[in-house]
């Protein structure tokens, strides 16, 4: 057993931190406050496809609603739809019904 004159000199290095000090200094950014900003622009980049299919499928149904119940002369040849024309209750359940279709179909395909 060693007595208290035959303790090693270097105790301080036992009891001093291997990593250094766990707390960001000031001015100082931790790894997770410099990730969540990358995070969450990679995250909003990854939606912007999905908000425009979104609107593409929108204008699909509405302009498949309005040639097979309306008369095909008044649609435009350019393809532009107004908005107006997509405002019918029909077009807006179908419309739920394929976002609905496709959410359960993301989710199983994502499990």
């Amino acid at each position: 057993m060693l007595s208290r004159k035959q303790v090693p000199s270097d105790t301080a290095s036992e009891i001093t931190l291997l990593l250094g000090d766990p707390r960001p200094s000031r001015g100082e950014l931790s790894l997770e406050t410099l990730l969540i900003p990358v995070a969450l622009a990679t995250r909003l980049a990854a939606m912007i496809p999905q908000t425009t299919l979104i609107e593409v499928l929108r204008q699909a149904i509405c302009s498949l609603w309005n040639i097979s119940h309306g008369d095909p002369a008044t649609h435009p040849v350019d393809g532009s739809i107004l908005s107006e024309a997509c405002d019918s209750p029909e077009i807006a359940r179908r419309f739920s019904t394929l976002i609905a279709i496709l959410s359960v179909t993301d989710g199983i395909i994502g499990v």
